[in-house]
């Protein structure tokens, strides 16, 4: 079968492992020396990510209070290439709440309003929910300087 994301982002993180000093189990400083590899895969996680956190990332300033205030409102940060030219087209589609629909197994229908997150099924949405965490990630390796993020939509590796 072909690998996900997910799937993919490991193999890569196992092909950095060669790189990182191996102490050895009888070297005294080996649990100082440890590598750790924590595996994090966001719950519902293109459904929750704040909308206004994607646009403040695309606009490369942010909107409000961040991070426990590691990020003031008006700050300005490196925003991606390209993403500022469909702002207006974005917007349209996510600046209001969506219109979902779910069908449940009993065939009864219920619409609910969505306001979180990007939309399934959206070219769009994996690019905006990657720019939306982006922000997050980078202040995170700064905050951490030895420890090494790999991301791939919310499938993310520290180690």
């Amino acid at each position: 079968g072909v690998e996900d994301g997910g799937v993919k982002a490991y193999r890569s993180v196992q092909s950095l492992l060669p790189a990182f000093p191996d102490t050895g189990p009888t070297d005294v400083n080996a649990i100082y020396n440890a590598i750790a590899l924590v595996s994090l895969d966001g719950r519902n996680a293109f459904n929750s990510m704040s909308r206004a956190a994607i646009f403040d990332a695309i606009l490369g300033r942010s909107s409000k209070e961040y991070d426990g205030g590691h990020v003031m409102e008006d700050e300005s940060f490196a925003a991606p290439d390209g993403f500022a030219d469909y702002i207006a087209m974005l917007e349209a589609h996510y600046l209001d709440t969506a219109n979902l629909t779910f069908i449940a197994p009993d065939g009864q229908t219920f619409h609910i309003k969505g306001q979180t997150g990007v939309q399934q099924g959206d070219p769009a949405s994996a690019a905006m929910f990657a720019v939306g965490q982006h922000p997050t990630l980078v202040r995170v390796s700064r905050r951490y300087q030895s420890v090494y993020i790999v991301a791939y939509a919310d499938n993310i590796f520290l180690i």
